[in-house]
């Protein structure tokens, strides 16, 4: 969601901007703040554009998998590899394809991302990544592959930043943060992980039969 621009804005990247200085030693390592307001605008109350722009990304991806046979060959390929090629499925075409799909996603999104915190930065650390794959879990992707859908993943990700969000207005420690995320990650995989279910039946079961 998008934060309403205010006043004290300019007053704000300009102290970002004099912390980059002393930390680089730059003269304007960034300048173009109107980008980054621009980013963040409000529309309707309720998105920025910068949400408008990964909503479109999302939709673009979900209509492509809505084709004839993309979509259906890529499932296929993400449950079983091998199964998916025995029936006439180009595997390492869809392999290839989702890879550099997802690189190409992965440019802009790091664009948006220095935008908005005025500066580059080549190592983010895990946090992204720990973000993501809780959302995508959250959004109904199965560890296995071939399982979720591109809305699901979307649901998920407006769940988890609106989590993010509470947590940062709660002005809650990082660790408390992290430790939260962390377990979050960890009851998401439990729920979903491949046959636990089965595996605590049949450990019922032979508990019972003892």
């Amino acid at each position: 969601m998008c934060a309403r621009r205010t006043e004290n804005d300019d007053a704000r990247f300009t102290r970002y901007d004099q912390l980059a200085q002393v930390a680089f030693d730059q003269a304007d390592p960034y300048g173009n703040y109107d980008v980054v307001l621009w980013l963040e605008d409000p529309i309707l109350g309720l998105f920025s554009v910068r949400s408008l722009i990964v909503a479109g990304v999302f939709a673009a991806i979900w209509a492509a998998l809505r084709r004839a046979r993309l979509g259906p060959e890529i499932r296929a390929t993400g449950a079983d590899r091998r199964a998916a090629q025995a029936s006439g499925v180009p595997t390492r075409l869809m392999v290839t394809l989702v890879f550099c799909v997802a690189g190409m996603c992965y440019g802009p999104g790091g664009a948006l991302f220095a935008y908005s915190t005025t500066a580059a930065k080549y190592d983010l650390g895990h946090d992204p990544f720990i973000f993501a794959v809780t959302a995508v879990l959250i959004g109904g992707v199965s560890v296995e592959g071939g399982k979720g859908s591109v809305p699901g993943m979307l649901i998920g990700v407006i769940a988890l930043s609106l989590l993010d969000t509470v947590f940062y207005q709660s002005a809650l420690p990082t660790c408390l943060v992290d430790i939260s995320r962390a377990g979050l990650l960890l009851l998401v995989v439990v729920i979903v992980a491949p046959d636990l279910a089965r595996a605590l039946a049949a450990r019922r079961n032979r508990q019972a039969d003892g």
